[in-house]
């Protein structure tokens, strides 16, 4: 049998979602910690000026966008529910490792670098399964149904990256060692929310000559066959474009530029690093619960309006405003932030087939964060060139040539919702 029954699967809908809704909380409230924490130890406790930031930040993404493509083949392949567990255990260890290395008092740059690579990792296979989950336990039989369901997953996901963002902001007084320990036990409740689930098998079940043909497949193979099908897909690929030249002119300015300016411009504390990050997650679940509560038509052009706005931002930024002004700044970042991501997010689950939405949503990851390493590598450098005030004026600028790119040579501003997932396996590249 190729899936569950319907009737099962509708039934059981409800309650899965709210178990899928706890374990997203757990695992985004442990992201919310992590952004924080990473760039505080890098700036505050081993004091790396720009440069080793931006090279710290752009090792540790690494290894997320090289294996993200490998976690959606292999999400593609497998029981999710059953995969997912497995990936949580060894969630375990890299802040496991981290705590003791800060308790004792032992932590160099290398040893936080290859912690970050560590939990990176790992967190490649962890995304495309849990963002593939959603669609399983999501009840999208009405108009707009993947668009709520969207839009309440990442809400969470929010509210819960502002809960661990906030304790974070705890860190000078509670002691930094206490923020990956309590990693470890939110990793902990993660997979007994999980395995709450039922078995969620791979969709299209192949017969026992498909099952034969399989042992000829490498991971390679399968991956190779996404990228190909994704970028036949005309409602997919302007949006995969979208998010890679977003990722690489904006990532380094949050994850490298605010740390930087908080603490040399601003002479911040782990409260103000974690204002910055409160912020900017705020916006983006204020953004995102409301469009979950109104079903989009013009989706396009909602998202391209919402990019061009993060540009104002980084603009008004460069003047060095007070810091509660540099709040009001992030946040506003943050609302089209989040419209941003729901938008595209929700293009991708709802166009994706079935038997390759793993990958997608894993090419949809990678694409978020592929321009991320190299922004973040130039960021520090731009900024150590330019000071933290002028390096804020490039992405911004930049942001103008790459939205007049989307706008006339794709078709991303003319994209509309669907309404319903697609159930169509794509047809393949586009003529060239």
């Amino acid at each position: 049998m190729s899936q569950l029954d319907p009737a099962i699967d509708a039934e059981r809908r409800p309650s899965e979602f709210l178990w899928y809704l706890g374990n997203n909380a757990c695992y985004f409230l442990n992201i919310g910690i992590g952004m924080v924490m990473t760039p505080y130890i890098v700036t505050r406790v081993l004091n790396a000026p720009p440069e080793l930031v931006g090279t710290t930040q752009a090792v540790i993404m690494l290894p997320l966008l090289v294996l993200l493509l490998f976690g959606g083949a292999k999400a593609d392949r497998s029981d999710l529910r059953s995969w997912m567990m497995k990936v949580h255990l060894l969630q375990l260890l890299p802040p496991t490792m981290l705590a003791v290395l800060l308790y004792t008092d032992s932590l160099t740059l290398p040893l936080l670098i290859f912690y970050g690579v560590c939990a990176a990792s790992l967190g490649s296979f962890a995304g495309p399964t849990r963002d593939s989950l959603l669609t399983r336990v999501a009840d999208s039989s009405h108009p707009g149904g993947i668009q709520r369901a969207v839009g309440f997953a990442i809400g969470a996901q929010t509210v819960a990256q502002f809960i661990g963002i906030t304790f974070a902001g705890f860190a000078d007084s509670i002691g930094i060692a206490a923020l990956p320990t309590l990693i470890t036990i939110n990793f902990l409740i993660a997979f007994a929310l999980i395995s709450r689930l039922s078995p969620a098998p791979p969709t299209n079940q192949p017969d026992a000559t498909e099952r034969a043909m399989a042992r000829f497949h490498t991971q390679l193979g399968d991956i190779k066959e996404g990228l190909v099908e994704v970028w036949g897909m005309s409602r997919i690929r302007p949006v995969m474009l979208q998010m890679f030249f977003g990722s690489l002119l904006f990532m380094g300015s949050i994850m490298v530029l605010m740390p930087v300016m908080i603490r040399d411009i601003y002479d911040g504390d782990a409260m103000d690093f974690s204002l910055v990050f409160l912020c900017l997650f705020g916006g983006i679940g204020i953004s995102a619960t409301t469009l979950a509560q109104r079903p989009i038509k013009h989706q396009g052009k909602v998202l391209m309006i919402a990019m061009s706005a993060g540009g104002i931002a980084m603009v008004f930024i460069h003047f060095g405003p007070p810091l509660w002004a540099l709040y009001l700044a992030v946040f506003f970042w943050g609302l089209v932030g989040g419209v941003t991501n729901a938008m595209s997010r929700t293009i991708v689950q709802s166009s994706a087939p079935p038997s390759h939405r793993a990958r997608s949503l894993s090419i949809f990851q990678a694409a978020q964060l592929a321009g991320g390493p190299i922004g973040s590598f130039a960021m520090g450098y731009l900024i150590g060139w330019l000071g933290p005030l002028d390096a804020a004026l490039v992405p911004a600028g930049l942001l103008v040539i790459v939205w007049l790119g989307l706008f006339f040579f794709t078709g991303l501003w003319h994209i509309q919702s669907t309404d319903r997932p697609s159930t169509e396996v794509p047809a393949g590249p586009p003529e060239t």
